[in-house]
């Protein structure tokens, strides 16, 4: 019934219908693409004044840290390599990174949710597990604050548990990327300086085009759907349940996720023929 109320949140019906339909509002805005390209940007000059940094004061270890750090961030893309074609590598490769940036999260948060829900149900206690749980999420809830200070809101702590992944799950991704990005052209500049930092630039232009887009886009659609959770995290943790399942199966996440691998196939056709 309508009216219902929820045994272990105290909320009703009504009141998560309607965090719901607030959170589907819009699944992408200008103020969370300005938020992604903001941290992208930090992300990216950071990594590479650092490496660079090192590289002027111990020039191989500049190089050598940069190199190793790439084939980290690269070892997925390596391992699909050995059994997929150089496009089909690139672009399932970048196809999960934007997935990841923009739905990982969300559905982290309900993941999160449905398990807090049913410990709560069963009420549940794990002791020193418990505790040491207990304190990680606490740390991971104020880093996520910093990042959205109206998580501070949340009704109680297993809602705020819940919308802090979706918080911080993008903006991760968006800044490994830009970190990875910086680190690129810093080893570039370290092996060359500026003929081959510049080559380097000139040569990521033509798919970069289209796959830093898809890149920017992805996360940024995480972000909003970070702000919608938060949102609901002032409700209950039903709340961030309800709105986390109606936001993950969106028509409208679909088209714009389709949009974004679209771009992604383009970018990584292009990358194939300038290799």
């Amino acid at each position: 019934m309508a009216g219902d109320v929820d045994p272990v949140s105290g909320v009703s019906a009504d009141e998560s219908a309607q965090a719901r339909t607030k959170s589907g509002d819009q699944l992408i805005s200008v103020s969370a693409l300005v938020r992604v390209v903001r941290t992208f940007c930090w992300g990216a000059a950071a990594a590479f004044a650092i490496t660079v940094g090192i590289g002027a004061v111990v020039p191989t270890w500049g190089l050598v840290i940069a190199e190793a750090l790439q084939r980290m961030y690269l070892a997925p893309g390596y391992f699909l390599a050995q059994y997929l074609s150089a496009r089909a590598t690139i672009t399932l490769a970048n196809s999960l990174a934007a997935l990841g940036a923009s739905v990982l999260g969300a559905s982290g948060a309900l993941l999160v949710a449905r398990i807090q829900r049913a410990d709560a149900a069963a009420q549940r206690s794990y002791g020193a597990c418990g505790r040491a749980a207990y304190a990680v999420v606490s740390s991971l809830c104020s880093v996520a604050r910093k990042a959205a200070p109206a998580l501070g809101e949340a009704r109680d702590t297993a809602a705020e548990a819940s919308a802090a992944i979706a918080v911080l799950a993008p903006r991760l991704s968006v800044a490994c990327s830009g970190c990875a990005l910086g680190i690129y052209l810093a080893a570039s500049l370290l092996q060359g300086w500026i003929p081959q930092l510049l080559r380097v630039v000139v040569g990521l232009l033509p798919h970069g085009v289209f796959e830093l887009p898809a890149m920017l886009v992805s996360a940024a659609v995480g972000v909003a759907i970070s702000d919608r959770l938060v949102a609901a995290a002032r409700h209950s943790l039903r709340c961030v349940d309800d709105a986390a399942r109606h936001l993950l199966i969106s028509p409208r996440l679909v088209r714009i996720l389709a949009l974004v691998v679209a771009l992604i196939v383009i970018g990584a056709a292009i990358e194939v023929r300038t290799m």
